[in-house]
């Protein structure tokens, strides 16, 4: 979540805004309560929240459109540290999809886009890589910096999430368990069958996050209050 937005040539357009940036929760109750919300939910799996990129970029576009104006791309943090590593604009299928896609094609879904009232600004998103499957070489200023070689291959991750799930040890394929991370964010997860997964139109909280493992998706549930949780314990 949050938005970090670029120029042409590369340089910021603004401070980045975090997923923790407040400031377009009206434009969450606004989007939450159109028609439409239905379809988007369904489509992404995944509630709408003031950090996420898709309602900052919302906000934006209604209060200071001139900053859109002279961005070219919009990115996800890692995907910024990404693009400092390889010069490449890109994001991965996790936050992609749970954002501006369809969990189910791995994709962007123009529909979801025009629902969130963004449609104008599709130029912003940035190509959709595996960072499993694809990689690419550290580039030459990168490497001189970091006193690396060059060349070597980098990989875009998929979200923290993810990972973290991943490497708790968190997917069992012969067993139904979740996990459970503890933090200033408590996160509850479990992986499912893309194809058993059916968004609950009635609570729409929550995400789906996608897997760097073919059919399998995270579903993925939220406490803003980790901390608070554990001085309870």
């Amino acid at each position: 979540d949050g938005t970090w937005l670029i120029d042409e040539k590369g340089n910021p357009v603004c401070d980045a805004w975090l997923w923790l940036d407040a400031r377009s929760s009206e434009i969450v109750k606004k989007l939450s309560n159109l028609t439409s919300e239905n379809d988007r939910f369904n489509s992404t799996g995944t509630a709408l929240f003031a950090g996420q990129q898709s309602c900052q970029l919302s906000y934006i576009e209604k209060y200071n459109p001139e900053i859109l104006d002279k961005s070219t791309t919009a990115f996800h943090c890692k995907d910024w540290l990404y693009y400092k590593l390889t010069n490449i604009r890109a994001t991965d299928p996790s936050e992609a999809c749970f954002t501006f896609g369809n969990f189910r094609t791995k994709k962007y879904d123009k529909s979801v886009i025009n629902d969130l009232g963004l449609s104008k600004r599709t130029y912003l998103l940035p190509d959709i890589i595996d960072g499993s499957k694809t990689t690419h070489p550290l580039d030459n200023e990168a490497a001189d910096l970091l006193g690396l070689i060059s060349g070597t291959p980098v990989s875009l991750a998929y979200i923290d999430a993810v990972c973290t799930f991943l490497g708790s040890g968190g997917l069992d394929i012969n067993k139904n368990v979740g996990t459970s991370i503890l933090g200033t964010t408590s996160g509850h997860m479990k992986a499912s069958k893309i194809n058993d997964i059916v968004p609950n139109l009635n609570l729409k909280s929550g995400y789906v996050m996608l897997l760097p493992i073919d059919n399998l998706a995270l579903q993925f549930q939220t406490s803003m209050s980790g901390t608070l949780n554990i001085d309870w314990l």
